[in-house]
């Protein structure tokens, strides 16, 4: 690592600016997570709204609209996800090394690094809602007596599942690469 050149005006400069980068960063990542805890409640709503008209519409329209209606629910979260995942990578892997080379060998921005040191054991929960929405559909295949419209509805959700199955392996490997070369 180069040797930082220290009290200069243009020092002072650069780290503001970089402190002012990663402040952006962050309340732009807390705008996203907001939005994430926004959309689970539209999926309750819209699964309160199904049960009321059940009785009214055809239950392959509403049992696979409802499919689609949660996949894009989580298409729009893996979105959200990722631009999270990108900032901090971002942070992480750019950020982190400028400042370090302003400030020397003292020790920055040291949260994710100690989350990762952990000793604990961490299953990648991203893949939660994936393995649900594949288990519902499984179910919903072999729980009801299928017709011609349950084979389109399939179909199509099982695209997007593969989708979000995708995305969500995109994910998980964006955040296996925060840190550069595995360091912490």
């Amino acid at each position: 690592m180069d040797q930082p050149v220290r009290n200069t005006e243009n020092t002072d400069r650069l780290l503001a600016a970089h402190l002012a980068e990663y402040n952006a960063l962050t309340n732009r990542c807390t705008y996203w997570i907001a939005l994430q805890y926004g959309l689970w409640p539209l999926l309750g709503i819209f699964l309160a709204l199904v049960t009321q008209v059940w009785n009214v519409f055809n239950h392959s329209l509403l049992v696979w609209g409802s499919a689609f209606i949660a996949q894009m629910i989580m298409l729009a979260y893996n979105q959200t996800l990722r631009e999270i995942y990108n900032a901090v990578r971002y942070i992480e892997r750019e950020g982190r090394q400028a400042v370090q080379a302003l400030v020397g060998k003292e020790s920055i921005w040291r949260y994710e690094s100690y989350y990762a040191a952990q000793p604990i054991r961490r299953w990648p929960w991203e893949y939660t809602f994936p393995v649900l929405l594949f288990v519902a559909l499984v179910a919903v295949c072999f729980g009801r007596r299928l017709g011609a419209g349950d084979l389109i509805g399939g179909a199509i959700n099982l695209a997007f599942w593969c989708v979000i199955a995708w995305q969500t392996r995109a994910l998980v490997a964006m955040r296996r690469d925060f840190f550069p070369n595995g360091s912490h």
